[in-house]
């Protein structure tokens, strides 16, 4: 048998390892060390693409601070609206005093902002004050004695509201008008007759007058009306345990959508522990009829939330979705002839299997709603359609466990139903307010893209890790970015601190094995020992910078220390700061050149490091540069 000739390797020019965009594949939680792609990291802290590179995260400080904690916000045009204590302050200004001290729930539709926290609570650009729920007409063309003419149903109740009307025909000789129901609430009623309102007396000594009794609800005239068609309109109230059910549904609601029509025309809400939804009238939050409601799947579970995509109303569950579409009442076979031709909605399942427990994640991302599952993790629907269960996608496949470096998974974070999420500059962000951790997937820099290889499409989006992010629940400003946390707001930034403190930042290369070329073909060199003579790093000029660095292999697993940092001065004209400052800046970008010479590795990689108060660690690009040695003994 002949013998194999062993490889022959090209010493001049040394091989060379490129990495164009550091991280831009982000951090990987899931792969080996050094089974990782190159632009990928296994330990990746406060880092992000900014202007086409590498770089810190975003800064922070405190917009705002209140004296009492606060219990929602929300942005309507330019406008932040914040509930805090009994107050309500829009754009920093006190414009109302007396709202109960518990969370609510905000919301736009029909161009105005309303608010549910005990009461409804409308905004309109100019004034906040309480909705008046609007009074149905349940009745008309009513005898004075049901008996013999019940009159025709016009109108729902309101869940919103207890008042309600009831429409009759004077005869011109009763007296007694029995009205649709009895036990009334003791709130004086209102009486017209002939377009005149009448006096409430309880004696009937005045002309012109009336009496009521609320037990049967009756109301007793002074003098019978006069004759005529839906001449006596009659307002009364009632209060009853059924209305107040409805009532606690509307105000214990935590989520809440506007869908329907051709301009999303009602208002749903849902998440009232009952698994129930219920919308308004057409245009008119002060309407919620007692007949608009769907009940929504398996009961035992609530709807966590909704969604809106390709026209179709997504309605999430912990283990379900579902999708509402509107239509028009057509045929008078299924309905009641006084439903014909009125818009109703339809129920269908998208997916039984998966649906979201984390109710504060959901947003739309190019086109695809997204969410978190505390089980299966960050989830994406590439399709409204059943299809075997095979619509939804889960697309956090790097940063769902917790790796070797002890970086924490998104599925082992504590609390992680609480977890909030934003949609902001071309990012996705998930919180987590007990652990501080936030991961924010860069979908232009890597959109999802369904091709069918699921592991592959994961594989391939970047997700970057941050801390110190105590998140209770995001707000988009314009183009800013704030979030809540007890009684302060809190503003993202250019800066390169938090709240005047460091920002600890980290990039970590994987352990590359390296490359060995043959028979004009690459391969990693997994046999071979490797020396490593030099790695030149690319640094952008226009921020300071300050950079350790740290060389990683089998050998040396908690590094070896460059003895000479990466430094950038700072410029005067631009982020100035003393103890950045030089004379000499760099104005653009420039290689930093260091020779390491690790000798005979399997594996080595290079760990970053930059813990200096408002200075940036900017990395545009890498090169390093070794020999394959000889043969793994």
């Amino acid at each position: 048998m002949p013998l194999q000739q062993e490889p022959v390797f090209n010493k001049n020019p040394d091989s060379m390892l490129k990495i164009d965009m550091p991280a831009s594949g982000g951090i990987n939680l899931y792969d080996l060390e050094y089974k990782q792609e190159a632009n990928q990291s296994p330990y990746l802290l406060n880092m992000m693409y900014r202007n086409g590179g590498l770089s810190k995260r975003y800064g922070q400080n405190i917009y705002k601070t209140f004296e009492d904690n606060i219990y929602a916000s929300f942005m309507y045009k330019s406008d932040l609206m914040v509930h805090v204590g009994d107050k309500l302050y829009i754009n920093d200004e006190l414009v109302y005093s007396g709202l109960n001290e518990k969370k609510g729930l905000f919301t736009a539709f029909n161009q105005k902002v309303y608010y549910f926290c005990d009461e409804l609570y409308v905004y309109d650009g100019k004034t906040f004050e309480i909705v008046k729920p609007y009074i149905p007409n349940v009745v008309i063309n009513r005898h004075p004695d049901p008996t013999d003419e019940p009159g025709d149903s016009n109108e729902a109740y309101n869940m919103l509201g207890y008042g309600f009307q009831n429409t009759f025909d004077g005869d011109g000789s009763s007296v007694d008008y029995v009205l649709t129901d009895d036990k009334l609430t003791k709130i004086i009623p209102t009486v017209i007759v002939f377009g005149t309102k009448l006096k409430y007396d309880d004696t009937l000594t005045e002309s012109d007058s009336f009496k009521v009794n609320y037990e049967t609800g009756t109301i007793t005239f002074k003098s019978a009306p006069a004759a005529g068609v839906n001449n006596v309109e009659i307002i009364a109230y009632k209060y009853d345990e059924e209305w107040s059910i409805w009532n606690d549904r509307i105000f214990n609601s935590k989520y809440a959508i506007a869908y329907g029509g051709n301009n999303n025309s009602r208002l749903f809400l849902a998440g009232n522990q009952e698994s129930i939804i219920i919308y308004s009238d057409v245009d008119d939050a002060s309407y919620f009829p007692y007949r608009n409601y769907i009940k929504i799947g398996n009961g035992a579970e609530d709807i966590t939330g909704f969604g809106q995509q390709y026209g179709i109303l997504c309605v999430f569950k912990p283990r379900e979705i579902y999708a509402l579409e509107y239509y028009i009442n057509t045929d008078n076979t299924t309905v009641s002839e006084s439903q014909v031709g009125i818009g109703a909605f339809s129920s269908k399942p998208i997916n039984n299997m998966i649906g979201c427990d984390c109710p504060g994640t959901i947003q739309l991302i190019n086109s695809q709603l997204t969410w978190l599952n505390s089980n299966h993790g960050v989830c994406t629907l590439v399709s409204t359609n059943i299809l075997d269960e095979r619509n939804v996608r889960t697309i956090s496949r790097n940063i769902d466990r917790t790796n070797n470096l002890g970086i924490e998974g998104l599925l082992d974070w504590p609390n992680n139903k609480e977890t909030v999420s934003a949609d902001f500059d071309g990012k996705y962000f998930l919180a987590n307010k007990t652990n501080g951790k936030c991961f924010m997937w860069d979908y232009v820099l890597s959109p999802y893209s369904n091709t069918g290889r699921i592991e592959d499409d994961a594989k391939r989006l970047s997700w970057f890790l941050f801390d110190n992010f105590y998140v209770e629940s995001f707000q988009n400003r314009d183009n800013e970015l704030l979030y809540l946390n007890e009684n302060r707001i809190i503003k993202l930034n250019d800066s390169f601190n938090d709240f005047g403190q460091t920002i600890n930042s980290v990039y970590m290369t994987p352990l590359f094995e390296y490359n060995v070329s043959a028979g004009g073909s690459s391969r990693r060199a997994v046999e071979y020992l490797k020396t490593i003579k030099n790695v030149y790093i690319q640094c952008r000029g226009e921020h300071a910078s300050e950079i350790e660095m740290r060389y990683i292999n089998e050998e040396n697993p908690e590094g070896e220390i460059e003895q000479e940092p990466i430094k950038i001065p700072s410029r005067l004209w631009s982020f100035f700061t003393y103890e950045n400052f030089n004379y000499t800046p760099l104005n653009f970008m420039n290689v930093f050149r260091r020779k390491c010479s690790i000798k005979k590795v399997q594996i080595m990689g290079i760990k970053f490091t930059n813990n200096v108060l408002n200075a940036d660690m900017s990395i545009s690009h890498l090169t390093l540069q070794y020999d394959n040695v000889k043969n793994v003994k």
